[in-house]
C-alpha cells in the first residue's frame, strides 16, 4: 500500500513509513517518525486516506506533500503463502505470454507457409476465424479473409492434428 503525492510548499515529498497490525476491530497503523501517530482503522482500503490526512494535519502540511508507504504485517505463514501465490501469478504471466506467441507463431505459419485461409486455419488451430485474424493482424497488418464462413449452427470443428 502506498500513497504518493505530489510536493509540498517547499517542492519536497516526505517519506513516511507505517506498520499495520491487526486487531479484533480492524487495524492499528503506527507512522514512524511522526511523533507516535497511531490510527485506528476498521478497513485497511480507508485506512490510508486517514492517515495521511491525520499525519498532514500533525505536520500542518497537505496530503500531497506525503510520500506514505504502509506495510501490512501479517503472520510469516501467510506471508510465504502471499509471496508463493505472487510468483505463481508472475510465472502464469510468462506461460501466458509464451503461449500467445506460440498461437501467433502456428497462425502466420499455417497462413504463410501452407498458404491456409484464416477460416482453415481456424479449423486445424480448433479456433474462431476471427480469433486467427487477430492473430494475423497483430503480426502483419489487416488481412482480408476471402472465405465466407458457415450459417450459425452449420460449423464444423475438425480435429487439430495435435491435441
Amino acid at each position: 500500500m502506498a500513497i504518493q503525492g505530489g510536493t509540498n510548499s517547499n517542492h519536497q515529498v516526505t517519506r513516511y513509513r507505517a506498520e499495520a497490525t491487526r486487531t479484533d476491530t480492524g487495524w492499528l497503523i503506527k507512522v514512524r517518525g511522526a511523533r507516535g501517530l497511531t490510527i485506528a482503522a476498521r478497513t485497511l482500503a480507508g485506512a490510508e486516506a486517514d492517515v495521511a490526512e491525520a499525519l498532514a494535519a500533525r505536520l500542518d502540511t497537505s496530503p500531497r506533500g506525503l510520500d506514505l508507504a504502509i506495510r501490512v504485517l501479517i503472520p510469516e505463514s501467510i506471508s510465504d503463502r502471499l509471496k508463493a501465490a505472487l510468483e505463481l501469478s508472475a510465472e502464469a504471466d510468462t506461460l501466458r505470454d509464451a503461449a500467445a506467441t506460440a498461437w501467433r507463431e502456428v497462425a502466420v505459419a499455417l497462413a504463410t507457409e501452407l498458404g491456409l485461409s484464416q477460416q482453415d486455419a481456424a479449423a486445424v488451430m480448433g479456433i474462431s476465424r476471427q480469433r486467427v485474424g487477430q492473430l494475423l493482424r497483430n503480426v502483419e497488418g489487416p488481412r482480408e479473409d476471402r472465405e465466407t464462413p458457415l450459417p450459425a449452427g452449420r460449423r464444423r470443428r475438425m480435429s487439430s492434428p495435435v491435441r
